[in-house]
């Protein structure tokens, strides 16, 4: 089968989405409209949408929610390479991936729509008829990675699927050292990523290291000054270090070195906790973030309350004072990826969900 991805950027959380495809024979294009540094495209270079009205000035300009392209481009290009299925990133968020959408449907093929909501979770009747409005005029599916709370609410639609992001495990030998070693990764210029509340957090906790790994570039210097400059005021240069611009392949490489996983931070969903658990680190995250349903509470990490620098400290000093919980746990994140993120297993899912019939 031949897939077509429409979205903002080739994020590094669809790259083993792709090469799964990929691997099982499928013909794979992906069409963005910026990049980023980060990116890898070691399985994929995507293709550029073109603007409409001028000129593409910077290819890694980030407002892009209305950017509109080249209708007739697009129509051409997606008949010239004539995908089955054509998945669009959050297309009622930006404008190119809705036109995108709109031609796939007038040329009468298969649409699954990607976005990173909850798949059960609190949805009002207004946003329930909306959801039903569009399900029934441009998508056969939707899939998204985060499942939400399956305890307490029903799916948001019959036709949503949840279809975990996929990774493949990574080689990592851990050691237990007298000192804890925490890693964070996440961009270094983004106040979201709450760097500064995981900071607190350890301050007092004198046997905790900190390294925080992510891209930075030239955007919002000052946030990475404000945590320099909480370093510096609390005598914390000893413990904590910054890396800056790394490949995504170097950050790969960077978990096996660490004993614990923390995001501090809120958003839909932060996929390097699972680039942590397939390196068997323990996770700790915020009930903030969508990757706290990747986190099996007190078996592979825990979740702390959002924006809570009490509940998070205590829950980085109990994986420092019990080193037996902390083994138990790496091996139960290993464990975990392997059974249940592995491309092998996310294939079937997300296969289901875009054989939909209209």
């Amino acid at each position: 089968m031949k897939f077509l991805f429409i979205a903002p950027r080739f994020h590094t959380n669809q790259h083993f989405w792709v090469k799964m495809l990929l691997d099982h024979g499928h013909e794979v294009r992906f069409w963005v409209w910026r990049k980023e540094i980060i990116e890898n495209h070691t399985i994929l270079t995507p293709d550029f949408i073109d603007p409409l009205f001028s000129k593409r000035s910077d290819m890694t300009k980030e407002k892009i929610a209305f950017g509109f392209p080249n209708p007739v481009r697009i129509w051409r290009k997606m008949c010239v390479f004539n995908p089955d299925i054509v998945i669009v990133r959050d297309p009622m968020s930006y404008l190119f991936v809705f036109i995108g959408m709109l031609i796939s449907r007038f040329q009468g093929r298969k649409v699954t729509i990607y976005s990173q909501t909850s798949l059960h979770k609190s949805v009002s009747l207004a946003r329930r008829i909306v959801v039903q409005i569009i399900m029934m005029l441009f998508a056969n599916s939707w899939i998204t990675p985060v499942l939400g709370d399956i305890s307490k609410f029903r799916k948001f639609h019959p036709k949503a699927f949840y279809v975990p992001l996929a990774i493949e495990p990574l080689q990592a030998k851990h050691t237990i050292e007298k000192m804890l070693r925490v890693l964070c990764v996440g961009k270094l210029y983004l106040p979201k990523k709450r760097h500064l509340l995981l900071l607190e957090a350890v301050k007092d906790l004198k046997n905790v290291q900190v390294t925080f790994i992510g891209f930075l570039g030239s955007r919002n210097p000052e946030y990475l000054s404000l945590m320099k400059e909480y370093i510096a005021k609390n005598e914390l240069k000893e413990r904590v270090k910054i890396i800056a611009d790394i490949s995504h392949q170097e950050t790969l490489q960077e978990y096996g070195k660490y004993d614990v996983f923390v995001l501090a931070g809120s958003e839909p969903l932060a996929y390097s906790v699972l680039e942590a658990i397939a390196a068997g680190l323990p996770v700790v995250c915020s009930t903030g973030n969508g990757a706290r349903w990747y986190v099996e509470e007190g078996r592979n990490g825990y979740v702390f309350c959002k924006d809570n620098v009490k509940d998070l400290r205590e829950k980085i000093h109990m994986l420092d004072t019990d080193r037996t919980l902390l083994a138990r746990m790496q091996v139960e994140s290993r464990r975990l990826a392997l059974s249940t993120y592995t491309p092998d297993v996310v294939y079937p899912k997300m296969m289901e969900a875009v054989n939909q019939k209209v």
